[in-house]
This record gives structure tokens, sequence and C-alpha cells, in this order.
């Protein structure tokens, strides 16, 4: 309780009682004890947080700091309290800060900005500086905190990174010139040796002896396997270069379209193939056409013993569409469901299942220009479902 009192005298001045009023303030003992333990314990939080804290007055006075803002600038608390950043920061640093000081203060908001600091050392370093304004009990702002985050480090590392990804993108477009050049320059001798090849067969393969013919037979084969190489290396780099527009059309349609180029096979293979309604979305046609047109006909020469059966569906998820193509081939070990995206690998015989190797880096590439990301799910004997992302755009 909380009393006040007062003695009640006559006209002489002599005492006649004592009149006194008593209060109780439980709730408010109690609410200054919580007050002060919220107090407490704010006041170790910002103490021993490895981040440099300070907090200033209205008039960019520090009113204190933390330790690390201390070990930070190597200086201690008694000499940076009362003090303005240009008394502690050189002049330029401490005229920028100052600066958004006033405008924090003229309109109360947070502000994250970089800034050098100076270390106890003489070095500059870089950090971002966020800064609040704080209030008092009657809901006015009385000041500023601040924190400091050093990113040197993480800016240097950013720095590399970004020359190493430069690096990469030039190495990358050299390589695709290579290839694009060393494709082109062999596709010429390589029509010669085509063109002779068959000249040759039509006009002397009935003189040719057995082992020869064998031979010949093989040339033949080699020179065909060749152009097949350069002409889908041609193609996975022309798609790798070109930036071509996107158009709004009906997924339906460009499967169609796909299913039609692969008739031929679907009709001697006897595949069934069913979709489901499938969205409108915006994209580069031709090579989506040439996306599903490679997914299907994976499934079909993938086939197992079963007549094959291939269910093309789509979902929206957010902000894309997911696309699927399921069939009921021979499968894939898991472990290599991420390889047989790689360029040029390959989990078969060329006897066995005839290819080079591309058609599945050309639906990554495919996806990828597109935004989105493809990946496969599948177990040896039990078929394999494609998946694939297309980005929606222009909602």
């Amino acid at each position: 309780f909380d009393d006040k009192a007062r003695i009640i005298r006559n006209h002489n001045g002599q005492p006649l009682y004592l009149q006194g009023v008593m209060f109780e303030i439980t709730d408010r003992k109690e609410l200054e004890i919580a007050s002060e333990e919220h107090l407490k314990f704010i006041t170790t939080m910002i103490e021993t947080i490895p981040i440099p804290v300070y907090y200033k007055d209205l008039e960019g006075k520090y009113l204190g700091c933390n330790k690390a803002f201390e070990d930070t600038l190597g200086s201690r608390r008694e000499n940076v309290v009362g003090k303005l950043s240009r008394d502690i920061l050189p002049l330029e640093i401490a005229d920028k800060l100052e600066a958004k000081d006033n405008e924090l203060l003229e309109k109360p908001h947070t502000q994250v900005f970089e800034t050098p600091i100076p270390l106890k050392d003489g070095r500059i370093r870089k950090a971002i500086l966020s800064k609040a304004p704080f209030y008092d009990h009657n809901g006015n702002v009385a000041g500023i905190i601040g924190a400091l985050s050093d990113i040197t480090e993480l800016t240097l590392l950013m720095e590399k990174l970004e020359a190493s990804v430069r690096e990469l993108a030039r190495s990358n477009a050299e390589l695709d010139r290579f290839a694009n050049v060393a494709a082109h320059d062999l596709r010429a001798p390589l029509g010669i040796v085509i063109n002779s090849l068959s000249v040759l067969e039509r006009t002397s393969s009935d003189k040719l002896d057995g082992e020869t013919k064998i031979f010949f037979d093989h040339a033949v084969e080699g020179a065909n396997r060749m152009n097949s190489f350069i002409t889908d290396l041609l193609d996975y780099s022309r798609i790798t270069n070109e930036k071509r527009p996107l158009t709004a059309t009906k997924a339906e349609y460009v499967l169609k379209k796909a299913l039609w180029n692969l008739s031929d096979i679907i009709e001697s293979t006897n595949a069934s193939i069913e979709f489901e309604a499938l969205p409108e979305f915006k994209v580069d046609e031709m090579r989506v056409v040439q996306l599903f047109q490679n997914l299907v006909n994976n499934a079909l020469k993938f086939r197992g013993a079963e007549t094959p059966r291939v269910k093309i569906s789509c979902a929206r998820k957010g902000s894309e569409f997911i696309f699927f193509v399921k069939d009921n081939g021979i499968g894939i070990d898991p472990k290599n469901a991420e390889k047989i995206f790689h360029m040029f690998h390959r989990l078969h015989n060329y006897n066995q299942y005839p290819g080079n190797g591309i058609g599945l880096s050309v639906c990554k590439k495919i996806v990828e220009n597109h935004g989105g990301k493809i990946w496969a799910e599948s177990e040896l004997g039990k078929g394999t479902t494609f998946y694939f992302t297309i980005p929606v755009v222009g909602e």
C-alpha cells in the first residue's frame, strides 16, 4: 500500500488528529517490476548479441551502445556517449549518416542502406546499417536505434562468384560457338562422303565381295550416324543461343502437332496416346512441339513387351503449369534419373536403342529457356514419368 497523511490542527495551531488515505498499489508495483525485468532483458540481449548496436537522441548524440559496437570501432562507450557521429567517425561518413538520421526523424520509418565503417585498426569495411526510430511512453519519437552488419567478406565472395559466372558464361559461349562452327565445317565434307558412298552403292554394290560389302555397309552406317549427330548438335546449339518470342497458344494444339510428326512410329508400335484437358500457355511454340515430340518419342523408343501406353496431363500449381508424360516402358534405374539429361549420356548400347544421347538434353534446354525445370521419376520395368514446368505468363 501507499499512504498519504496530514495533521489537522485547531485555530491555535495545536494538532487535533491525523488524517490519512491509503491506496492499493499492488498492480502498479507488479507492472513496474515487470517493466524493469523486461528492460533488463532487452538491455542484456542488446549487450550480448555479436552485432554492433547503438542508440541516439533526437539531437543525434549517442545515448549508448553495446560491446560489439565498442569492439568494432575500437572506442569505449564512455568516449561515445554524448558525442555526435562527426566526433567519432570520419567526416565524409558522418555527414552521410547524419543526413540519413534527419531524413528518418522527419519521416519516421525503417532505413536499410550500405555504408563504409572504419575499424579500430584503420581498415574500412562495408556494412549494412539498419535504423529505426524508438518511442517514449507517450508514443513520441525519442531517438534512433541502429545495427551494423559487416558484409565485406560477403561482398568479396559475391564479386568472386559474379566473376566466375561471367567466366563460365564466356566459356560456354565459346564452347557453343566452337560446336556450331565445327558442326557446320564438318557437315560439308561429310556430305561429300555420304554422296560418294551413295553413288558407289548404286553403281558398284553388285561388284563387291561379301567382306568388302560388310565394310562398305559399316562406312555408310557410320557416315549416316555422324550426319545425324551433327544435325542434333546444331539443333542443340541453336536452342542454346536463339532468342525467340513467346506466343499464346493451346497446349493441346502444340501436343497434337507433335503427335502428327510421330504418326508413323505411333502407328507402327500400335501405341495408345491419351491426354486430358490441357491449358493455354505462352511459349515458343516450335520448341515446345519439339519438347513434346522428344518425350513421347522417348516413351515409344524405350517401350517394353506390352503395347506402349503414354498419358499426358497437366496441373496448375501457383504460378506455373506442371506437365507430365507417363509411359509403361522399360523404366530407368533411379540412380540415373539425373544423368539421362546430360548431353551424350547413353544408358543403352546403340545397336539396341539407336540415338545420339541428345534428345533429353534438348528437352532440358527448351524447358530451362522457358524458366522451368524438368525431371524424371522411374523404376526399372515399371515405366517412366517425365515432369516439366512452364511458368504462367501474362496474368
